[in-house]
């Protein structure tokens, strides 16, 4: 049930701000390359596979390549 609840929300301005990404799955992988599930292809600076989300233990952790949680830099979270 908690996989069908959850969402990823573009907040920051640009072409994803607003956007709602459903995820359907226990892992989620980001990128600039069509290849991933949330492709973000507008995005020159980001590599092809930039990480993913991933559901354990009831709860979704980021593991890739550093971004910004809460003004942290940080691989996994």
């Amino acid at each position: 049930d908690a996989l069908k609840a959850a969402w990823l929300l573009g907040i920051s301005t640009g072409p994803y701000e607003g956007k709602e990404y459903a995820l359907t799955t226990q892992r989620v992988t980001i990128g600039r390359s069509q290849q991933n599930d949330i492709s973000l292809f507008r995005e020159e600076y980001l590599p092809d596979n930039v990480g993913a989300l991933v559901f354990q233990n009831d709860a979704w952790h980021w593991q890739g390549a550093p971004v910004v949680i809460n003004g942290v830099a940080t691989t996994q979270a």
